[in-house]
């Protein structure tokens, strides 16, 4: 149940992080 739990959680918080990253880059290259 742990592994299950863990192989839905890791994607979701990996992909926010991408997401976040790519954000501030955006912004700072168009301001």
């Amino acid at each position: 149940m742990q592994l299950c739990y863990s192989f839905v959680i890791f994607p979701f918080f990996f992909f926010c992080m991408i997401f976040f990253v790519w954000r501030r880059t955006t912004l700072a290259k168009f301001s």
